[in-house]
């Protein structure tokens, strides 16, 4: 059920899938986020209603008719593979079983009697299990080894290979796909890629401060990035919501130096 979309425009979700019979169908929906943004339930939201909308009329169902349609069960989930769990965590309320849940209502109505509501379980280093562990895991050695070796990719790569087997991390599945895993691989970590990256990144934080130096609002700022840089309208706020953290994660270590 993931959403594929011809207009790069607009953004699309990272795995959808459904089971279940003709009695009762499961939807699932997951976001996989290597920095954190509260938005995400937003694109979720989103991703829902597109997933549905796709769901009713594969099956013929008319939303215009008398006859209630039959609605699949749904559940989210953000699987977030940074190391450093978010301050912003600690806002979040939990399930029974210690994992984390976001509310759409919560974060952005006030948790307001009458306004949409949308529930994501967070998945994380400390709460992973099995193949989504794994998962989390890899990202980390991945983000480790492109920093390290950022000039010697064919470095990177064996690297990457190295401490995943040694660690027992998605081990079957890159033996099996080695191929196919190292052409994406050299595609992403390779210099030319990283150095165009790098000096996008520092150009989108250069516009970020000098907006704010000039006293722009988010708002504003935003809808720069989105003209200037091609960003979509959630990707420019994951900047505006990063560099605002970064920031205060400098204000945070400055004042433990002088402590």
């Amino acid at each position: 059920m993931t959403i594929d979309n011809i207009f790069t425009i607009k953004s699309y979700n990272d795995l959808g899938f459904m089971v279940g019979g003709l009695k009762r169908r499961l939807l699932i929906l997951i976001e996989a986020q290597s920095k954190w943004s509260t938005n995400v339930i937003i694109r979720i939201w989103e991703y829902v209603i597109d997933t549905l909308m796709s769901y009713f009329i594969n099956n013929g169902d008319n939303l215009y008719e008398g006859a209630k349609v039959e609605m699949p069960d749904i559940e989210t989930y953000v699987v977030y593979t940074g190391k450093s769990i978010p301050r912003l965590f600690s806002n979040l309320d939990k399930d029974d079983m210690g994992r984390y849940i976001l509310s759409l209502n919560k974060e952005f109505f006030e948790g307001k009697t009458g306004q949409p509501e949308l529930l994501a379980k967070v998945i994380y280093v400390k709460n992973g299990s099995g193949i989504l562990e794994e998962y989390i895991r890899f990202s980390q050695i991945f983000d480790e080894q492109m920093s390290k070796y950022k000039d010697d990719d064919e470095k990177t790569i064996q690297e990457i290979f190295k401490i995943c087997s040694d660690e027992n991390v998605m081990k079957d599945y890159l033996d099996a796909h080695r191929g196919e895993v190292e052409k994406i691989m050299r595609a992403i970590v390779s210099p030319e890629y990283i150095e165009k990256a790098e000096q996008k990144s520092a150009e989108i934080r250069g516009a970020i401060k000098m907006g704010k130096l000039f006293g722009g609002s988010d708002e504003d700022i935003k809808n720069y990035l989105i003209i200037q840089f091609n960003l979509t309208p959630g990707y420019a706020q994951n900047w505006l919501d990063a560099v605002a953290e970064e920031e205060e994660d400098n204000v945070v270590e400055e004042n433990n130096i002088y402590a």
